[in-house]
């Protein structure tokens, strides 16, 4: 079973390490957004969480046939992140200028969820090189999602861009780490 998976991120360390580029990227424009003059940071968090929540379906239909985990199929979890990242981004982009007060809430419920399902995706990977970052990108999510909540240290849309910047970088960061770990494996099983 740990072959199976280790395989199959092998074969996926490309896709990997370019998504997780991307999420890093995402990331780096959701957390500077708000100094950004003109820019409407409800707007740009819709754009990236929209962007993000088609990454995460497309991950999710991809891994689906890796195999189970308690009766699961992994990439479940990757599925419906996918879904509520659309609802996310749907409720950001129709009304972004009445949404910001209530815009706390819920990207704490989606950072919350998306640090659940990272750790459970850690345990599914677990005997996997580089699932610890995985369940670190977990933990820091829900640690992000209790940092928005309280507005510590900042509020309004420097807290949210930097929560949710946050997340997709530290997401970004685990998924390259996990290609890059699978690409290692696949030259030394070449060598």
């Amino acid at each position: 079973m740990v072959a199976g998976k280790q395989q199959r991120i092998m074969h996926n360390a490309a896709f990997l390490i370019i998504l997780g580029f991307m999420l890093v990227t995402f990331g780096f424009i959701a957390m500077l957004a708000p100094f950004a003059a003109g820019l409407q940071i409800e707007f740009v968090l819709g754009v990236l969480v929209l962007a993000r929540a088609v990454m995460q379906l497309y991950y999710g239909f991809k891994i689906r046939n890796w195999g189970r985990f308690g009766g699961f199929y992994i990439g479940l979890g990757s599925i419906i992140m996918g879904y509520v990242s659309v609802s996310c981004a749907s409720l950001l982009l129709v009304a972004p200028y009445s949404f910001l007060e209530y815009a706390r809430p819920v990207i704490c419920l989606y950072l919350l969820l998306n640090g659940g399902f990272d750790i459970l995706h850690a345990m599914e990977l677990k005997p996997v090189r580089g699932w610890q970052t995985m369940l670190l990108t977990g933990l820091a999510s829900l640690v992000l999602a209790l940092v928005v909540l309280g507005r510590w240290p900042v509020g309004g849309a420097a807290g949210l861009g930097g929560g949710i910047g946050g997340a997709f970088l530290l997401g970004g960061v685990s998924l390259v780490v996990l290609g890059w770990y699978g690409r290692d494996e696949s030259t030394s099983a070449v060598h």
